[in-house]
């Protein structure tokens, strides 16, 4: 699928006045993905110029789940289950890393429902640290509904299927929210981790290589923060259902924004994306 531009803007004010007038990113979930190698200034704009990758950090977008429910998703026999929002780690895929995911499934099949934070070292279940969210479990913020069945659907709040999803973290610490409401969370693995930048070399959207599997889903105004993201930062970003030029929010910390509204550049770092197929989308 080509990538398509929107009409231009020829001023920052114009841009910010027309914001919510503006476009989205979508992933076909057949062969597209936004991926960056990532550098050193970019490890600097998300830590902050110090400390660690996942010793604070907070991921902030809005998403529309256009996926199948069904879980017919991807290539191959992983595809099923997991709906890879984000990656931030080593080249081999699943390994080192800071990632978020939305969960149908797991490997027998047996809807989950979970929407997941996760930071590993490496495979093994003493160097991870895997915390989830159950939307069923949250339907008085999710509208989900109360069984593991009743997965995310694309008629949520926030008009047109559109839900900000606030995905942050401290060392050993990490919080979910669901259009501006905190969810609970579960910690499903504790381990000792490697959060060393080093571990760091791609950023991606749209796809898992470890399966060569797609994702299909619309995104936009992804922003990754140097800092874990409280409930006032939560709120303010989720501006009551309204989208807004991140940049105003007067959020410390910001490194990384995608608006993701006519093309894939970031416009407060510089770290642009290379983007495979995608199309962008008038709202």
């Amino acid at each position: 699928m080509l990538g398509v531009g929107l009409g231009g803007i020829k001023s920052s004010k114009v841009e910010i006045a027309r914001w919510d007038n503006q476009g989205f990113l979508s992933f076909d979930g057949t062969d597209d993905k936004a991926e960056f190698n990532v550098n050193a200034g970019f490890i600097e704009s998300v830590t902050g110029g110090s400390g660690n990758i996942g010793d604070n950090i907070g991921f902030s977008f809005w998403i529309k789940p256009t996926w199948d429910s069904s879980g017919t998703l991807g290539t191959t026999g992983f595809a099923p289950r997991n709906i890879r929002l984000f990656y931030l780690g080593a080249p081999a895929d699943n390994h080192e890393s800071i990632q978020g995911y939305y969960q149908l499934t797991n490997s027998s099949g047996t809807t989950q429902n979970r929407l997941w934070t996760e930071m590993r070292a490496t495979t093994s279940s003493n160097t991870r640290d895997n915390d989830f969210s159950a939307l069923h479990s949250n339907n008085s913020i999710t509208s989900t509904g109360t069984g593991s069945s009743d997965h995310w659907k694309t008629d949520n709040p926030a008009g047109e299927g559109w839900v900000h999803i606030v995905m942050t973290r401290a060392t050993g610490n990490s919080t979910q929210y669901w259009n501006g409401q905190a969810l609970s969370m579960t910690d499903s693995d504790s381990g000792t981790l490697n959060t060393d930048n080093s571990i760091a070399r791609v950023f991606n959207m749209g796809f898992k290589d470890i399966d060569d599997s797609h994702h299909k889903y619309g995104v936009r105004d992804f922003a990754i923060f140097s800092k874990q993201l409280d409930a006032d930062d939560a709120s303010t970003l989720y501006n009551s259902g309204n989208f807004m030029d991140v940049r105003r929010a007067g959020i410390n910390g910001l490194g990384v924004y995608y608006p993701f509204n006519k093309n894939v550049k970031d416009i407060v770092g510089g770290h642009n994306l290379t983007l495979t197929g995608g199309t962008f989308t008038a709202l």
